[in-house]
């Protein structure tokens, strides 16, 4: 009998999954995300926005044209990340023995991991464990090939097992949000959802709304996990504190990320205004309005209490730099990289 909908036991138990992985805690992963991605502009006008308001609608003059940045979350995560730069090797084993590689199903494998594109799949997980410090693997099976699909944190919810709250294989719930494709004319469509559920009536899987309203599965028409499992692993650096399953993220390296753009985008507005002269006149009432500042023409003042001249702002370009620098090498030095790996030389 088809039913319309989901329990609402599934729905509560996502929910409360939800409520544990706070909203400000998925906030901070996908900003983690986009500047990864060299995509920090909404980012930063939020953050300029409360903090320097006025400056701000300089910055954003000629196509954000005043907004500087530097993807220091790239160079870090992608200088760490280093697990399978080289592409691993694969084989299968039987009882404890390596099968033969002309063995049947060591084809196959083989024929998988270059079809399904698994050893790049392995490179995203060691990126995507050092940016978010915890993130789920699920082979899938895609337009028939099977994929080793890699979630990111802020797009799952785990209801915890209690007896173990840091596995994924026990956990009764796992919901994997499913975002979908903008319309014909550019509007978002709500996501949709993938509950693996695992309770007494057996091993369940749902495609619904995040309301409930159930959609048909392409995986499992009726609802019945065929595979008797939770079909993912859980990668981490480390351990979670007891009773966790997420890592908290790195707020560090997001707070850092903001202040360095923050100092280019202060540096770069001190060498536009401040770097050259700027004209000055005093006691200039009848003055010609509009003076040519030009060394070509003699400025003629008419009043003998007017006095121009040109004043030279002292913007310590210097300091400002030797301060990004600085704050750049004590970073790479605090993740155990070499303190020039930001070096200008």
């Amino acid at each position: 009998l088809w039913q319309s909908s989901v329990p609402q036991l599934v729905l509560m138990a996502k929910r409360q999954a939800e409520l544990y992985h706070s909203t400000a805690v998925r906030q901070m992963q996908r900003e983690l995300h986009h500047l990864f991605d060299s995509d920090p502009r909404d980012l930063m006008v939020r953050m300029f926005s409360e903090s320097h308001p006025r400056s701000l609608q300089h910055w954003l003059k000629g196509d954000n044209n005043g907004l500087r940045y530097m993807n220091v979350v790239k160079t870090i995560v992608e200088t760490l990340a280093v697990m399978y730069h080289r592409p691993p090797e694969f084989w299968l084993e039987r009882d404890g023995e390596r099968l033969p590689p002309e063995h049947p199903e060591s084809v196959q494998w083989r024929a998988d991991i270059a079809d399904g594109g698994i050893a790049a799949s392995l490179q995203t997980l060691d990126t995507w464990t050092c940016l978010f410090r915890t993130t789920l693997c699920q082979p899938a099976w895609v337009h028939g090939r099977v994929q080793w699909l890699v979630h990111a944190p802020y797009l799952y919810a785990v209801f915890q097992d209690p007896d173990d709250p840091a596995s994924v294989e026990t956990a009764p719930l796992v919901s994997i949000e499913l975002p979908q494709l903008v319309d014909t004319v550019g509007h978002s469509r709500p996501s949709h959802f993938m509950s693996w559920v695992q309770d007494a009536d057996g091993w369940r899987c749902y495609m619904h709304d995040a309301g409930g309203r159930m959609f048909i599965n392409p995986l499992f028409p009726d609802n019945v996990n065929g595979y008797g499992l939770q079909p993912f692993t859980v990668w981490r650096p480390y351990e979670p504190a007891p009773g966790e399953f997420f890592l908290p993220p790195d707020e560090v390296l997001w707070a850092f990320q903001r202040n360095v753009n923050a100092q280019l985008t202060w540096l770069d507005f001190a060498l536009r205004y401040q770097a050259a002269a700027v004209p000055v006149f005093t006691n200039a009432a009848g003055e010609k309005a509009d003076p040519t500042l030009s060394p070509a023409e003699p400025l003629v003042l008419i009043s003998d209490r007017a006095d121009f001249k040109f004043a030279q702002p002292q913007p310590n370009i210097k300091q400002l730099e030797d301060a990004i620098e600085n704050a750049l090498r004590w970073e790479a030095v605090s993740r155990g990289l070499p303190p020039d790996t930001w070096s200008k030389d």
